[in-house]
């Protein structure tokens, strides 16, 4: 079954991806998301400065989770300088 897409004229293999969140915060992260066959990767949401993310940030019972993490706690310069060019590679 093709499940190709085009978003802004961009193709994508698939309209799986993940949403903004812990489970894109960091390179290794986005990494292994991108592994599970995903057609698109999306970062946790980078800021002007870093979060500083109250701990617990994710609670959760049986019918239901609360995330209360802000944004990405790594700098914009990380995002910049490190982690957007690597992913620029693949």
């Amino acid at each position: 079954m093709d499940l190709s897409t085009n978003i802004s004229g961009i193709k994508i293999d698939n309209p799986v991806m993940p949403a903004s969140g812990p489970l894109v915060g960091d390179y290794e992260k986005l990494m292994f998301i991108d592994s599970m066959g995903v057609g698109a990767i999306v970062t946790k949401t980078i800021s002007t400065k870093a979060a500083q993310v109250p701990r617990p940030c994710i609670y959760g019972e049986n019918n239901f989770a609360m995330n209360a993490e802000l944004w990405s706690e790594l700098p914009p310069e990380k995002w910049i300088d490190e982690i957007l060019p690597k992913l620029k590679k693949i």
